[in-house]
This record gives C-alpha cells, structure tokens and sequence, in this order.
C-alpha cells in the first residue's frame, strides 16, 4: 500500500512527498533505535579546552548572554519608526490578487468594512491592522499608532472606497516596512549597547549551554555520511555524523575539510542544539561548521591555535536578506574578537582567536582555501 502511495506522487510530480510517507510501525522502531555518538579519543582534551565566544550583557554586576526580547526589543524606540516611504503607495483601480468588498462607515469614521479574500472574511479598522502586526510590535498602542498614522496620510490621497479595496495590500506592505525599520532600530541599540560597554563580546569560562561542543550526542540511529570519495571522515570531532544532516553543499565542505593536512579537527554543528550567535534580530544563527586549526609549528601541549566558525550559502541564497545579515553579524563578531583578550576570562583560549565566516557555493573552495593558509 505504501508503495503505492508514494509511486502515485511520482505520477503526480511529488515525488518529494514520497520519503515523508513512513510506516508508523517501522517510524517508532527507528525512535527507539537510537544512537549514542562520543568524541574521538583523540580530539578530547583540546575540545574541551575550546570555548566559544558569545554576546553577553553587564545584569547587575553579573555577565549573562544577550535575550533578544528582554535585551534588544526592549531598546526598540518604537516612536522612530519610519512608515512614511509608505504614504505615496500606489493604489490602482483594484487590489492585487482581487478581492470582494463590501465598505461602510461608522460615525466616527472607523473602518467597519468587510474584505472577502480566499473565503475569509476580516472587518477594516485599526484593531484589526494593530492586530496584524502584534508579532513585530509587542505593545499593541504602537501598532495601532504605526497603522493609524498610515491610514490617514493614505485617506488624504485616496478616497474612501479605494483605500478599503487595498487595505489588505497595505497592510502587507505595513508589515513589510515595519519589520525593516525594526531590525534597523534593533541594529542600532545593539551597537550602542556594544559601544557602551554594556554588552560584550565574551569567552565565559561557565557553561552556558551552547558555548561548548557537546562531549556526546543522542540521536536517531541513521545511515553514516561518508566523505564524497566514499571513505570515512577522520577529522569529524565524533565517530560519526549521518546522511541527513548534511545538503551536497555541505557534504562537499566537510570532505574537502577532512582532506587538509592542517585541520585539527571540524564538527558539523546543529540547528537549535548547538553553537549559536545571538543577533539583533530574533533569529539566532547556528553556523554549519566549527573548525580548529594545528599550529604552524607542531606542539604536543597545543594542538590547535585557531577556531573558524563557518557558514556555508548555497547559490540561491547568496544575495538573501538573511545571508546579508548573517555576514553583518559575522563581521561584527570578528571585530569585537580582535579587541578581546581572551585569556582575561578563559585561559585556556590564549593565542586562540576565533574567526567568523560565511562561504559562499560559487567560490566556497578557494575561500576555505585561504582561510586555512598558514598565516
């Protein structure tokens, strides 16, 4: 039966859909065939000497990491937010994608109309704008300031009607607007709590829980990812690493990785469970790779004396806004890094410098390639 199911998605052109067809029986035999993964002998001590650096903020006397809510929205000066590149939004004779409308006026002249768009209906008034960007606005008296404000620039340029026929694209491109000018407003009290002293970028001795690789790891049991040549990783932190937490992109790194006679040792690192940089956008960013380098000259009492952090960038994503920001963050890291002394904190990263990269598809071999030059 199940064969039969994903052949007819085949038939259908959703082939993909094939593989998340599973048998129930086989998916909970595969939950409890899990897998305890360990460091390789050799690697231990110098992994658990390695400790990465994160942003942290002075909270009475005590360094804590940075809480992207609590530490960076809160600085967020609302009142700043710029919605006016929106007043002279074009608004034709109908609104795109089409809709069904039917419009009315209450005496105090808030919007009480009703738009039919795929079948849901939805009145127009600022509570229901307001209500459309409580993501992004926590305190919903900004929001529907930021909507109303909107709305009354585009009443003095456009009737009634026509303003009600669009105000589900306007409130598309609200949310738009708003978000930008929010991760700007966020980007700027991130710096000042940088410049300030307030926030630094630390190397803590105490674990924080994502500061540190993990000494091992529980997983679902999975088929090994080997080296693209079909030979196993050698240079992989742990005894092994499986097929599906790897795309062709990053199987092609961690192998030509595994190949370089000057790495120490490399570790792919996982979304959510891992290694992260905390931003000024809510996001946190978990890069692919964390890397140690040998020292230009052998020494048995230093194994490694560089640590790259690497994210890798497929083709299609190398000018996306997340990558752009990605980088800004990255270049905002290795800038705080070099003005850090961090045998201040943990002694065991003097002369250890941590470096942070992003690589793109089209040139990712020739980067890693100078990266890893003796310096």
């Amino acid at each position: 039966m199940l064969k039969q199911v994903r052949r007819g998605f085949g038939k259908e052109g959703l082939g993909d859909l094939g593989g998340r067809v599973v048998d129930e029986g086989a998916d909970q035999a595969l939950r409890r065939g899990r897998t305890t993964r360990r460091q390789r002998d050799r690697f231990q001590e110098a992994a658990r000497d390695l400790v990465l650096p994160a942003f942290m903020i002075d909270d009475r006397d005590r360094w804590r990491p940075v809480r992207y809510e609590a530490d960076i929205l809160s600085r967020v000066e609302w009142a700043a937010i710029d919605v006016s590149p929106l007043f002279d939004l074009a608004l034709g004779d109908s609104p795109p994608g089409g809709l069904d409308l039917r419009v009315g006026l209450e005496a105090s002249s808030r919007f009480a109309a009703e738009v039919e768009q795929g079948g849901t209906r939805a009145t127009l008034d600022y509570a229901l704008a307001t209500n459309h960007l409580i993501d992004l606005v926590p305190n919903p008296w900004h929001g529907y300031d930021l909507a109303k404000r909107l709305f009354d620039e585009l009443l003095k340029r456009h009737s009634v009607e026509r303003v009600h026929t669009h105000f589900v694209h306007v409130l598309g491109e609200l949310r738009r607007q708003v978000t930008a000018e929010r991760d700007r407003l966020a980007r700027s009290a991130f710096a000042k709590m940088l410049d300030s002293g307030r926030m630094r970028f630390l190397v803590a001795a105490e674990d924080l829980g994502f500061n540190r690789l993990p000494r091992q790891i529980e997983a679902p049991a999975g088929k090994q990812a080997n080296r693209d040549d079909g030979g196993q990783f050698e240079l992989n932190l742990f005894d092994r690493t499986d097929e599906d937490e790897f795309n062709v992109l990053e199987n092609k790194v961690a192998t030509y990785l595994d190949r370089q006679e000057r790495l120490f040792f490399w570790y792919r690192n996982r979304a959510r469970k891992d290694y992260y940089v905390q931003g000024w956008q809510r996001g946190r960013i978990y890069a692919d790779f964390i890397l140690t380098l040998k020292p230009d000259e052998p020494d048995p009492d230093d194994p490694f004396h560089r640590v790259f952090v690497l994210e890798t960038k497929g083709l299609h994503l190398e000018q996306a806004t997340d990558t752009c920001y990605k980088r800004s963050v990255f270049d905002l890291c290795n800038e705080h890094a070099r003005r850090t002394e961090w045998a201040d904190f943990v002694p065991a990263m003097r002369g250890r410098p941590t470096r942070f990269e992003v690589v793109d598809e089209k040139e990712w071999q020739q980067r890693l390639t100078a990266l890893l030059a003796p310096k």
